[in-house]
């Protein structure tokens, strides 16, 4: 279950996820880009010490990298001023 906030990212990521169907029933989950840009924000968030958020940032920057839109990410990274991060995360 997700409850919806009004920040603008979480009305955006709201609006952008995508149904996902499996066995009959049709789930929502959020796009690749949505993901990296909330676990980067969780990440920073707990002080930069949640090793778990950095490794599913981390894995679903391999497991999608040809697919992410870096327009649609780097807006969002630098609206939330997130970028040292996904700097780091490129290194």
């Amino acid at each position: 279950m997700y409850i919806l906030g009004g920040k603008p990212f979480e009305l955006e990521e709201f609006a952008r996820r995508r149904p996902l169907v499996s066995d009959g029933r049709t789930i929502w989950v959020a796009t690749p880009e949505d993901l990296i840009v909330s676990k980067l924000n969780w990440y920073r968030l707990g002080g930069e010490v949640f090793e778990r958020q950095w490794r599913d940032v981390v894995g679903l920057v391999q497991l999608h990298r040809e697919r992410l839109d870096l327009n649609y990410l780097e807006l969002w990274l630098e609206r939330l001023d997130l970028k040292a991060l996904w700097e780091k995360l490129r290194r």
